[in-house]
């Protein structure tokens, strides 16, 4: 009787194939560690026209350039990638266990790297794809408010983030206006201060956007429009988190996993990287996690010295 070939056990899984998981990959591969990458081709960068913010790239880059320049620095170092969701993690005595559609892979360690997804607000007129390439819808502050300055800016979202979101692009331009949508929730009284305080208008506004041209359409309640160079959406986002919490990870009640200072989750052995493990959702911070957990990673497996 023939027996069966050993299953492979990987000394890491990634989970997600943007910026975090990219990183962690090469990280982890120029450590010698056998990694496999996971990726669904869901990245959040994708829907970046050109980012200023990156690091290293003073012209700007592409979301997909970026993506396709840490790919190719991850195949360059042997790092095997695969193309499949993954739907399940199961934790074992030892290792882990992720099925994926027709196989299931293990490993001792695991990287999740799975970002979140933005809630778009309804857009008539131009798909969003096209109005984020255009800048006429945009969805970080942080990343591209210095390309909004002095623009005509409004901000959609529910009344505590779109004020909250307004007061911090108003360093960015004078005119910038809260648009905010009935859901039932209400504004801080420190958010509603700051507003009075930075001259910032609040006006209670349907969640559709109208794109006119170069404008921004949006109407308030009784029908009266409002017109914007540029609308950023303050709806939030949702965390692709469920991988980790079906399996017993513990979630903070922002929204992202609960990680500790080397990015591992409440599970041991289970890292968490990006956007779905910080509220500041930022490549550059991205790069960050993807070395503090893969360095972390490499000490915790077992000694592997050269021969």
């Amino acid at each position: 009787m023939k027996s069966s070939a050993p299953t492979k056990i990987w000394d890491c899984l990634i989970v997600g194939g943007g910026p975090a998981g990219l990183t962690a990959a090469t990280y982890l591969r120029r450590f010698h560690r056998s990694v496999a990458l996971i990726d669904s081709g869901q990245s959040r960068a994708k829907w970046i026209p050109k980012t200023h913010n990156c690091p290293g790239f003073p012209a700007g880059v592409a979301g997909t350039a970026l993506l396709a320049r840490l790919g190719e620095q991850a195949g360059q170092y042997g790092v095997t990638c695969i193309k499949a969701v993954a739907s399940r993690i199961e934790v074992g005595l030892d290792v882990f266990t992720i099925t994926l559609p027709r196989r299931s892979l293990q490993a001792y360690t695991v990287i999740l790297a799975t970002g979140v997804e933005d809630t778009l607000p309804t857009l008539k007129g131009l798909s969003p794809k096209t109005a984020i390439e255009r800048g006429l819808l945009r969805l970080c502050a942080i990343c591209d408010g210095y390309e909004a300055t002095d623009a005509s800016i409004g901000v959609l979202g529910p009344p505590e983030s779109a004020l909250r979101h307004a007061c911090f692009l108003r360093a960015f331009s004078s005119t910038v206006t809260a648009l905010t949508i009935n859901d039932g929730s209400k504004a801080s009284q420190h958010s509603l201060r700051q507003a009075r305080q930075l001259d910032i208008p609040i006006i209670g506004c349907e969640p559709t956007v109208r794109i006119s041209g170069n404008r921004c359409l949006v109407e308030d309640h009784v029908g009266r429009a409002y017109r914007f160079d540029t609308v950023y959406a303050a709806l939030g986002t949702q965390s692709r988190h469920t991988l980790a919490t079906a399996a017993g990870a513990r979630l903070l009640r922002s929204g992202e996993l609960f990680t500790d200072a080397h990015l591992q989750t409440s599970i041991p052995g289970l890292y968490a990287i990006g956007d779905v493990s910080s509220a500041i959702n930022q490549i550059s911070v991205a790069f960050g996690q993807a070395a503090i957990a893969a360095t972390a990673i490499h000490r915790q497996l077992a000694a592997s010295p050269r021969r």
